[in-house]
């Protein structure tokens, strides 16, 4: 994947800037798991996997990688926030 370009280009339908960031997120977590053939971003707590982070919106309709249906960073914040927890 390192060194490869990867460039979209689609009309994004969203209720709000939220919501499509959300979308293209999706379509770059996407292109992360075809090109690693895995799960991506993994998240892992005390070196045991918890599972694969999803884009979506929390309940201020903010968008947010999301474990399951919690929360657990904003997207863009991702590796600051929860760096040490991810399998890049």
């Amino acid at each position: 994947m390192k060194g490869e370009n990867f460039e979209h280009t689609f009309p994004v339908e969203a209720h709000s800037a939220e919501d499509g960031l959300v979308n293209v997120m999706s379509v770059v977590q996407d292109d992360a798991i075809d090109q690693l053939g895995r799960g991506w971003p993994e998240m892992y707590a005390n070196g045991e996997f918890v599972n694969v982070l999803v884009p979506g919106l929390d309940a201020t309709e903010h968008g947010c990688w999301l474990s399951g249906e919690s929360a657990v960073c904003r997207i863009g914040e991702l590796h600051s926030l929860a760096g040490g927890m991810i399998r890049w």
